[in-house]
């Protein structure tokens, strides 16, 4: 319901998980093989994930959008990004809003 528009729109295309043991590397590996070469970057990021670029300068300034950020491993193969977690926030109860509010 919520992906149909943008399928319609033929902006998402949407595929059955392959899976025999396990569900992710199968998955990953034919999204991979199927649509790779139709694109510049492709990442598996789960609903509750983000990428966001690190502060560029040591004040923590953010001055780079991701695309942005991209650009400059253009010349690479891959870019490993390291993960974080971040907890609750000491939060014993789930707050209102978005996770990113």
């Amino acid at each position: 319901e919520i992906l149909q528009p943008y399928i319609d729109a033929g902006v998402v295309t949407l595929e059955q998980a392959v899976c025999d043991v396990h569900c992710q590397v199968p998955t990953y590996t034919l999204c991979m093989e199927s649509y790779g070469h139709l694109t510049k970057w492709l990442a598996f990021i789960d609903l509750d994930e983000f990428l966001m670029p690190s502060p560029s300068d040591a004040a923590g300034s953010n001055d780079r959008s991701l695309p942005e950020t991209l650009q400059l491993f253009d010349q690479h193969a891959a870019v490993l990004v390291h993960w974080l977690s971040f907890g609750s926030s000491m939060h014993e109860t789930t707050p209102e809003g978005l996770v990113i509010e």
